[in-house]
């Protein structure tokens, strides 16, 4: 009903507490989206209200910020995009569909067993998650533990946690980067047959439109 009454009433409402703007209409996201002159992705991964300092500091000594494709803007988006487009093909999406299919079997024979079941925690988050991973083959092992960070990243970017989450948050959050940057080293000295790789590999010859960080 609230998202009824702004769509038909205050399309574009403006929130005091964030100093944001909530734009509720479906054409109007597009323009927004489309009007790179107007409108830019720099903050949208800032999070919505001031990070404490504790949680700053750590966030500061193990969380090198860096652009990617939802907080970057042309020329430095384009240039990423279309590195990167060279390698998500349908091959390497087909690569991964064999792990993906098992692994959705999995998650609909245990929700089928259910009186009653949520199909998006049951199934679609877990889904996607995982497909989202193994294209980049992380193993399946840590699959749960990459999620709750995913969480972490959500709630301390766009939550309005209390210092104590926020430290708590900061230091999985760091994890995540350190998981994430071991994971990039080990495979730039043992190849494999996922994204990753094919990352790296673009990466050694596209000079500077996707580096290894």
């Amino acid at each position: 009903p609230v998202l009824k009454e702004l769509r038909e009433g205050a399309p574009v409402t403006h929130i005091p507490d964030m100093n944001l703007y909530l734009v509720t209409r479906y054409e109007d996201i597009v323009r927004v989206f489309q009007d790179r002159e107007t409108f830019a992705s720099l903050n949208s991964t800032s999070p919505f209200f001031p990070v404490c300092p504790e949680a700053r500091k750590v966030l500061d000594s193990g969380f090198p910020r860096k652009p990617t494709f939802t907080n970057c803007d042309p020329p430095r988006h384009t240039q990423m995009r279309k590195a990167i487009s060279q390698c998500l093909t349908p091959r390497r999406w087909a690569k991964s569909q064999p792990a993906v299919r098992e692994y959705a079997t999995g998650l609909v024979e245990r929700l089928a067993k259910k009186p009653v079941a949520d199909l998006v925690a049951d199934l679609a988050y877990s889904l996607t998650a995982f497909a989202g991973f193994a294209l980049l083959g992380f193993p399946s092992d840590d699959t749960d533990m990459l999620k709750e960070w995913c969480e972490t990243r959500v709630l301390l970017t766009y939550g309005n946690l209390e210092p104590e989450k926020q430290v708590k948050a900061a230091h999985e959050l760091t994890s995540f980067w350190n998981y994430v940057r071991d994971f990039v080293h080990r495979r730039m000295h043992e190849k494999a047959d996922d994204l990753t790789s094919d990352l790296l590999e673009l990466s050694a010859k596209s000079g500077d439109a996707l580096t290894t960080e």
